[in-house]
């Protein structure tokens, strides 16, 4: 499917670009309402999408499911912690290192 939909992007944009190299159509976008509707068909594309996110979270939700965001957040997060882990794991060998070096005076004092 989403084979399909990239072939059909790619036509698109490829449609659309030699639409855009004829003359009258570079007038005609160059006035302010074609401008505008471009705008209008952004706007609704965006709103589109975000709506289409929304149903899937909800669907995902209903089922006990995680969308594909849920799960790249939670592998950011492992990997954030595990960092984290590594990092404090290096600083306690360093810490047991300095121990190492005191003498055995030094120890007793302590």
């Amino acid at each position: 499917m989403k084979k399909q939909i990239s072939l059909l992007v790619d036509k698109l944009m490829t449609k659309g670009m030699a639409i855009m190299e004829n003359e009258r159509v570079q007038q005609v976008m160059a006035t302010p309402q074609a401008q505008k509707v471009l705008d209008l068909g952004v706007t609704a594309f965006t709103k589109a999408n975000e709506m289409n996110e929304c149903f899937k979270a909800g669907i995902a939700n209903q089922l006990g499911l995680a969308t594909r965001k849920e799960v790249q957040d939670l592998r950011n997060e492992i990997a954030r912690l595990e960092a984290q882990n590594n990092a404090s794991k290096i600083e306690d060998v360093k810490t047991d290192n300095t121990d190492d070096t005191k003498t055995d005076d030094d120890k007793a004092d302590a």
